[in-house]
């Protein structure tokens, strides 16, 4: 039985940069938080390039392959805009359990 998720978006963001700085000592970008945030409202590259004024080409490209690798490394699992949601939310609760 699935139940419904408490996970949101500033909890995402969160555990995101905490895994992020613990990885490599580096916080994430400010874009790379707007690129987050937008996957996460389920946005394609193309809204969020018009919301944030970016290069579609940047934020597919450098920005957005950038991002999904260092969360990629951070949880030591492969991470896409499809799937980190449920990604982060697993690395939360297994943060809880600790």
């Amino acid at each position: 039985m699935n139940r419904p998720s408490n996970f949101n978006w500033e909890q995402a963001k969160y555990i995101a940069d905490l895994l992020v700085f613990e990885h490599s000592r580096e916080h994430l970008k400010d874009t790379e938080i707007q690129v987050l945030q937008g996957s996460w409202e389920g946005l394609t590259y193309n809204e969020m390039a018009e919301r944030y004024y970016l290069s579609v080409n940047y934020l597919r490209g450098d920005l957005g392959n950038g991002l999904w690798r260092k969360l990629s490394n951070a949880l030591e699992h492969p991470v896409c805009k499809k799937n980190f949601k449920g990604a982060l939310e697993r690395a939360s609760l297994k943060r809880k359990k600790f």
